[in-house]
C-alpha cells in the first residue's frame, strides 16, 4: 500500500470483517476488536462496509464436549479441497459470510476472518472454501492464540498467525502449541508472529487496566498495531488462487 503525505500508510482497500470466536466464547467478547480495527481501517483510507461477530463452534451456552471435538476434527483436517470441504467451523463460517453478500461486494471486497483459538482454525477453512467456491476474491485470514492446521498452499501467504510472546521460560498461551502445521511445517502459515501481552489466552483484547504496559500500550493495542502491520505488507489477494 502506499503513503501518503505524511508518511502514514494509506489503505484504498474495501473489508467485509468478521470475527470468529473460538472454545466456549462470551457473545461479545471479539466486539471490541472488530470496531477498533475497523475504526483505525477507515483512519488509513480504508472503507469497512460490515463487522459481524460470528460463532462457528457456538458460543459459551453450547455444550463444551461438542465444540471440542468439532474443533479438534477440524484441526486434523489434510490441507485440500475435499478435506476441508468437510470442516465444520469452516462451513460454519463460510455459511455466515456468504449471507451478507450482495452482488456489487463480490469483486471489490476484501474479506477479512479474524479468529480467536479453535475460531482461526475456521477462519482459514472459511477462507479456503469462499476463494475455492468463487465466492469471494480476496480473503486474508489471522489466528489470534490459535492452534496449528494445515493451511492450503495457495492460502498461506495471506494468512497471520499470532501468539502471545514467551516471558522467560513460561509461554503464557500454550493452545498455539496444539496441532500441526504438517511435515516439516510445509503447510504454516506464511506469516508468524509474537506479541507482547499481559495475561494469556483470553487477554488478547483486553484494553484497561491491568492490560497496560509502560508505555501505556493496552493488549489490544499491540494486537491491533501487528496486523495493521501486516495487512500493510501483504499483497492486495485479488492474484489468489487455491491448490
Amino acid at each position: 500500500m502506499p503513503n501518503g503525505s505524511n508518511g502514514n500508510t494509506v489503505d484504498k482497500r474495501t473489508y467485509e470483517i468478521y470475527m470468529l470466536a473460538g472454545f466456549a466464547t462470551a457473545p461479545r467478547f471479539m466486539e471490541r476488536l472488530g470496531i477498533a480495527l475497523a475504526e483505525r481501517l477507515v483512519q488509513s483510507g480504508a472503507t469497512v462496509v460490515r463487522t459481524e461477530a460470528l460463532f462457528p463452534y457456538g458460543d459459551w451456552s453450547r455444550s463444551k464436549l461438542s465444540q471440542l471435538r468439532e474443533i479438534f476434527a477440524d484441526m486434523r483436517l489434510a490441507a485440500t479441497s475435499e478435506r476441508l470441504g468437510r470442516s465444520i467451523g469452516g462451513r460454519s463460517a463460510a455459511d455466515a459470510v456468504r449471507s451478507f453478500r450482495s452482488a456489487d461486494e463480490l469483486e471489490k471486497t476484501t474479506t477479512l476472518l479474524l479468529g480467536h483459538s479453535g475460531g482461526g482454525i475456521a477462519a482459514v477453512h472459511a477462507a479456503h472454501l469462499l476463494l475455492d467456491r468463487r465466492e469471494r476474491s480476496s480473503c486474508f485470514a489471522v489466528m489470534i492464540g490459535s492452534p496449528r492446521c494445515r493451511i492450503p498452499t495457495g492460502l498461506r501467504h495471506h494468512v497471520l498467525s499470532i501468539d502471545a510472546a514467551r516471558l522467560g521460560r513460561r509461554r503464557p498461551d500454550f493452545v498455539p502449541r496444539l496441532g500441526t502445521h504438517g511435515w516439516r511445517g510445509q503447510h504454516a502459515p506464511g506469516s508468524r508472529t509474537e506479541v507482547r501481552i499481559i495475561g494469556g489466552h483470553a487477554d488478547y483484547f483486553r484494553e484497561t487496566s491491568p492490560y497496560i504496559d509502560g508505555e501505556g500500550m493496552s493488549n489490544l493495542d499491540r494486537t491491533l498495531n501487528t496486523i495493521l502491520d501486516w495487512l500493510s505488507r501483504v499483497p492486495g489477494g485479488n492474484e489468489q488462487t487455491m491448490n
